[in-house]
């Protein structure tokens, strides 16, 4: 399972976006939060899918059917 985010992995994400917003001054908290966010959402993206993928694949095989065959009804 992924580990939440580190000051140093907010910092590199943080410094990421604020190359990419052309380096404008007196905006490093703003950059710091959103990076913060980004890597929260994403871990939690992250621990969807594992649990998905932890259904036990019979029952998910079976859901995955269902779907499919709702699609051609």
């Amino acid at each position: 399972m992924a580990s939440p985010p580190t000051k140093k992995d907010i910092e590199r994400r943080a410094y990421q976006l604020w190359q990419q917003a052309g380096m404008p001054e007196g905006r490093d908290q703003e950059f710091y939060w959103e990076a913060e966010q980004q890597l929260k959402e994403e871990l939690r993206s992250l621990r969807t899918q594992d649990a998905e993928y932890a259904v036990e694949p019979r029952e998910r095989s079976k859901r995955e059917a269902d779907t499919l065959a709702s699609e051609f009804e």
